[in-house]
């Protein structure tokens, strides 16, 4: 029942992969965030439209970035871009699929932890659909596993990365190590 403008307002989405081939600047990614809050079509962005952009710049530390043609940045770069685009937007809920996917540890530990951060700070919902369970365990507050469509166990992560449930739904064995809050899944080599 929501236009596309009051969707837009209420839920931001960063897929895996976007289109990087557009002729965009960082600076314009940025800003189509802001189009489902624009007031006047006429008039564009307001005063504190440009607030919310700089604060998110700021926070992602874009500023050496902003003239750069988008098609120029590395595969990081560019999902610190989308991630700033959602913050931008400033919806209650963020979806994400497989953000870190293309991304090496230290870019996916920085991206996660920037959306933590942000989803804590302004109490939102976070939606993030992903495949490494370590980075699952460190950075979700509740985890669900999905097999054959359904979702056989859900929770915290303490509670859900459990050896027999990473059997059934991965048909793997894996050694769990409990680092004091952290959890940590290393395969073990072989069949089950």
């Amino acid at each position: 029942k929501l236009s596309r403008k009051e969707f837009a307002k209420k839920i931001s989405f960063i897929a895996q992969k976007s289109n990087q081939n557009l002729n965009f600047t960082v600076l314009e990614i940025l800003k189509l965030g802001r189009v489902p809050h624009i007031k006047n079509s006429f008039k564009g962005l307001d005063l504190e439209d440009d607030k919310i952009i700089d604060e998110v710049i700021k926070k992602l530390n874009l500023q050496e970035y902003l003239n750069r043609d988008i098609k120029s940045l590395s595969g990081g770069e560019f999902q610190r871009v989308l991630l700033g685009r959602a913050f931008i937007q400033n919806s209650e809920v963020i979806l994400l699929d497989e953000p870190t996917s293309a991304l090496d540890i230290n870019y996916s530990l920085e991206f996660l932890e920037l959306l933590k951060e942000e989803i804590k700070a302004k109490s939102l919902v976070g939606i993030i659909v992903i495949h490494d369970i370590n980075l699952a365990s460190l950075f979700c507050d509740k985890i669900l596993f999905i097999k054959d469509g359904k979702i056989p166990i859900s929770g915290k992560p303490k509670d859900v990365i459990k050896k027999e449930w990473l059997e059934k739904v991965y048909n793997f064995t894996p050694e769990i190590l409990n680092l004091e809050n952290d959890i940590y899944v290393l395969p073990k080599r072989g069949k089950k």
